[in-house]
């Protein structure tokens, strides 16, 4: 039986009360990259440099883009750390010691989205390499 064609680029975008974006990432790197593009993000991703990851992560003001290539729940929930880092320092809040319920609470908000969307995605192409 032939294998089922890789699907279209998967996206998820949320915004925070702060106006922070996170857009999660799940494709082909061909996909990825061709996002970036369309979006005139900054430079473009090499298709080498998302090849060559298990994640790869853009932050630049308040846009916070995480492309996820590896299907592995501590990549995913190190990934959303350091987007919520990010965000943090967008808007001001020290990321130190004094905030850490802050951070737990919005890495917290961020997982309870990215995860379930990627672990639909790695599911979806387990299924579809059978």
């Amino acid at each position: 039986m032939p294998k089922k064609s890789k699907s279209k680029l998967e996206v998820l975008a949320l915004m925070d009360t702060y106006e922070n974006e996170f857009i999660f990432l799940a494709g082909t790197p061909e996909e990825m990259r061709d996002y970036f593009y369309e979006k005139k993000l900054d430079e473009p991703v090499s298709i080498d440099r998302i090849n060559g990851s298990e994640w790869l992560a853009y932050n630049k003001g308040s846009v916070n883009v995480i492309m996820i290539m590896k299907d592995d729940l501590g990549v995913i929930i190190h990934e959303c750390v350091h987007a919520i880092q990010h965000a943090m320092d967008d808007v001001g809040i020290d990321t130190g010691v004094e905030n850490t319920e802050i951070t737990a609470y919005w890495t917290e908000w961020l997982c309870k989205h990215a995860i379930p969307f990627y672990t639909k995605y790695f599911a979806k192409l387990k299924q579809n390499a059978k």
